[in-house]
């Protein structure tokens, strides 16, 4: 297992206020795979690795413990939208 992947997943999972269950059925897994994860029994495979990111909005690097920082989905919005929230990042950076 890697070190600190299940820990991730379990934080995340709260975070986004799901249950194990309701992750699992969105893997189309059974809920004992998603504890399994989370309890570093198991590591799930690339593909269900992807789809777990996706579910909560973070990289598979910060998951797998590559990167400490997490990414904010700039998906809907528009050019001008994703330029001021960038500009925002930036702005809170610099304090």
């Amino acid at each position: 297992m890697i070190e600190g992947l299940g820990t991730r997943l379990g934080i995340e999972r709260i975070k986004h206020k799901l249950s194990q269950q309701q992750v699992a059925e969105r893997l189309g897994v059974k809920r004992s795979v998603v504890s399994s994860y989370e309890n570093s029994v198991s590591t799930p495979p690339a593909g269900i690795l992807i789809k777990l990111a996706t579910l909560y909005g973070v990289t598979t690097d910060y998951l797998l413990g590559l990167k400490d920082h997490q990414m904010i989905v700039v998906d809907g919005l528009n050019q001008t939208e994703i330029e001021a929230v960038t500009q925002i990042i930036k702005l809170l950076k610099e304090k």
